[in-house]
């Protein structure tokens, strides 16, 4: 009987994920007496203009898309997908980390009317580590069988 490589880093995988989307619905700003969690923050920037003519202006748009990314990678690894399962997890891990460790990295204060919170963020960005190291393991060990040993 040999044990396959690839569905431990599928566990490790799904978990970040599920981390990392809990994340991105943990509060990531607050202003005055109303914390925001990234979804909402968003719509915030979108709307007080806070990041025209940046680059992360086009890609607010998909920020929605994340948790629907999040749930294919997830299904394509529970249906055996690894592989395809795993490159989206790198696609998302990139995307989730890189905007948890932009909101992270803001600083963290309770002076001012708005600030970013740390437990969404670092939640986020926390969990985009983890899918990307299971999603590079799947991607580097699908194949390999290890043979478990015989009772004796």
């Amino acid at each position: 009987m040999r044990a396959k490589a690839g569905g431990t880093a599928s566990v490790v995988s799904g978990v970040g994920l599920v981390v990392a989307v809990v994340g991105t619905f943990l509060p990531w700003l607050r202003s005055g007496t109303t914390y925001r969690d990234s979804h909402q923050t968003v719509g915030v920037l979108r709307r007080f203009g806070l990041v025209e003519g940046t680059p992360v202006e086009y890609l607010l748009p998909g920020w929605p898309l994340l948790v629907p990314l999040a749930a294919v990678s997830l299904l394509l690894h529970l249906a055996g997908s690894r592989r395809t399962g795993a490159a989206l997890g790198v696609v998302f891990s990139l995307l989730a980390g890189t905007a948890g460790t932009f909101a992270s990295v803001q600083g963290f204060t309770s002076a001012g009317l708005i600030t970013v919170t740390a437990l969404g963020p670092v939640t986020t960005a926390l969990g985009a580590v983890v899918v990307l190291v299971g999603s590079l393991g799947a991607l580097v060990v699908p194949r390999m069988t290890f043979p478990r040993q015989q009772e004796k």
